[in-house]
């Protein structure tokens, strides 16, 4: 399983598909990413600072080519891989609020945010066996 938080100062110096490539399992292996590289058409639209650190050879003036684009890498990219024998299934796992707080809650181990709501810790933890 592969986790991604804010790009390194490595990551940085590469395009913004390097570092989930990098990670991809061999044929017939099962890889997990927890976010990936549409991070780099969410996160970075509401954080564009983080594009700034890029350090892109050419900035363009409208930011909707740099989204355009990315769309069109990331496009390109997984029928790329897709015709060398890999699949990806895309998956998006909603937990409403209420069953995030009884999850935090029932682990005992709960932080602020920045709005003050509790939310759960990264930490692992048995199967509940819930299925929401």
């Amino acid at each position: 399983m592969f986790s991604y938080k804010h790009p390194s100062a490595a990551e940085l110096e590469h395009d913004f598909l390097w570092r989930t490539t990098r990670d991809l399992p061999g044929r017939g292996k099962i890889g997990i990413f927890n976010r990936s590289y549409y991070e780099e058409v969410l996160i970075v639209r509401v954080h564009p600072e983080i594009l700034h650190r890029e350090g892109l050879p050419e900035a363009p003036h409208d930011k909707n080519v740099v989204w355009h684009d990315r769309y069109r890498s990331i496009t390109n990219l997984e029928r790329h891989l897709h015709e060398n024998g890999t699949r990806i299934i895309k998956f998006f796992l909603h937990l409403s609020k209420e069953e995030q707080r009884k999850r935090a809650s029932s682990r005992g181990s709960t932080k602020k945010t920045r709005t003050g709501n509790s939310v759960q810790q990264t930490l692992p933890r048995e199967d509940s066996g819930s299925s929401t």
